[in-house]
């Protein structure tokens, strides 16, 4: 992705993040959680917010690898997370905003 933000970034204010909301979603491949970012207006407050839920939703994990995966209609970041031996692969369906720089 263009744009990316880095881990740990958040949107840059209280009402951007406030905007931003995690819906459940179907990913074409396995995955632990499939969620929708909805209302990100650009790639980097959308993959800001991934990075915000996994410190919000999985403190203590950390984001090890991220794929981009997708096909003309749809794009998903895969991110894998690892707390200890544990991991998790969270699929962030990006379509929305992907591409976009607003």
């Amino acid at each position: 992705l263009s744009g990316v933000a880095e881990p740990g970034t958040t949107p840059t204010t209280a009402a951007e993040a406030a905007r931003i909301k995690m819906k459940p979603a179907k990913c074409p491949v396995a995955a632990d959680i499939s969620l929708k970012i909805v209302g990100a207006r650009g790639e980097f407050d959308g993959v800001a917010s991934e990075y915000e839920w996994i410190r919000t939703e999985r403190p203590g994990w950390k984001p090890k690898s991220q794929a981009l995966i997708g096909d003309e209609h749809k794009q998903y970041d895969l991110l894998t997370i690892q707390k200890g031996r544990k991991k998790q692969v969270i699929c962030f369906d990006i379509t929305s905003f992907f591409g976009k720089t607003g």
